[in-house]
C-alpha cells in the first residue's frame, strides 16, 4: 500500500487524479501496478484514500547500490555486471517513456523510488504522490528531492511552466550512480551543490 491519507473530501479527488493517472492503466511492465483502491470517512468527517499496489520484495534502488558499493572488492560479491546497469538504465526509460506519453510528470525520480523484484532483475518506478499531469503544473513551485533538482529548479524557472525534462536530469544521475554507486551531486554544501549543477 503506497499511501494511506487523511484530507477533506475535496481534496482527496483532485489529488488522485493528478499522482497516479499513469498506475491505474496496468499496461507498462516497468510502473509498479495500482491493483486497487478505496475511499471512506471517519466520525471527523476526513476521508481517507488507500492505495493498494504491487509487491516487489527486492527493496529499491538505492538499497541495491549501497549494498554493492558495501561488498565492492570483496571475493564474495559477483562482480558489477555493465549489462545490469545497462538493463535497469533501459526499464527506466520505457517506464519514464511510459509514463510522459500519459501527459504525466513524475517530478521525484530517484533511487528510492525505483523498485526491483526479488532476482533484481526487474526495475519499476513508483511513488507517484507528488506527480502531476503536464496541464496541472503551471505554478505549482518547487517539487521533489533536493539531490536530484535539475538546474530549472534552482534557477526557479519551474514555477512558470515544467515539462518533461523535469525528470531527464535525475535519470541521468541514476545513469551515473549505475556506474559509480555514488551521486555525485549529493548535497553537503547547498551552495557548492548549486555550483556544481
Amino acid at each position: 500500500m503506497e499511501h494511506f491519507e487523511k484530507k477533506s473530501k475535496s481534496s482527496v479527488t483532485m489529488n488522485y487524479k493528478t499522482s497516479i493517472a499513469p498506475t491505474s492503466h496496468k499496461h507498462n511492465d516497468y510502473v509498479v501496478k495500482l491493483l486497487d483502491d478505496f475511499v471512506f470517512t471517519d466520525p471527523n468527517n476526513f476521508t481517507y484514500h488507500a492505495l493498494i499496489l504491487e509487491y516487489l520484495p527486492g527493496g529499491d534502488l538505492s538499497e541495491y547500490l549501497k549494498e554493492k558499493l558495501l561488498n565492492e572488492g570483496k571475493e564474495t560479491e559477483e562482480p558489477w555486471d555493465e549489462n545490469e546497469a545497462l538493463r535497469i538504465t533501459a526499464q527506466l526509460a520505457v517506464a519514464l517513456d511510459y509514463v510522459h506519453s500519459q501527459n504525466v510528470i513524475h517530478r521525484d525520480v530517484k533511487p528510492e523510488n525505483v523498485l526491483l523484484s526479488a532476482d533484481k532483475k526487474t526495475a519499476k518506478l513508483a511513488d507517484f504522490n507528488i506527480s502531476r499531469t503536464i496541464e496541472a503544473t503551471k505554478n505549482t513551485g518547487v517539487a521533489g528531492t533536493m539531490d536530484f533538482y535539475p538546474p530549472e529548479t534552482l534557477r526557479n524557472q519551474e514555477t512558470e511552466q515544467i515539462s518533461f525534462r523535469r525528470d531527464l536530469w535525475p535519470f541521468g544521475i541514476i545513469m551515473q550512480m549505475l556506474c559509480s554507486f555514488r551521486n555525485s551531486f549529493k548535497i553537503k554544501d547547498f551552495l557548492i551543490f548549486f555550483m556544481k549543477i
